[in-house]
């Protein structure tokens, strides 16, 4: 973390934005996340289909994380 500010570099200024910006969403979207959860939990619980899917690429990601793997 920044100890001297004529040691801030690159490495603080994505720190300070990353953790600034994880602050927001905790703070603003916290409510909404409970939410989802909820509707997510209770269709598990119902033993429903829960579509995922990404958009191509990286953001694919997400739905891939819902599916098992090789080896694990």
């Amino acid at each position: 973390m920044v100890q001297n500010m004529e040691k801030f570099d690159s490495i603080d200024k994505y720190y300070l934005a990353i953790t600034s910006l994880l602050k927001r969403i905790y703070e603003e979207e916290r409510m909404n996340i409970e939410k989802a959860a909820d509707v997510l939990v209770k269709a598990i619980k119902e033993d429903r289909l829960i579509h995922v899917f990404g958009t191509g690429g990286h953001s694919a990601m997400g739905a891939e994380e819902m599916f098992y793997r090789a080896g694990g």
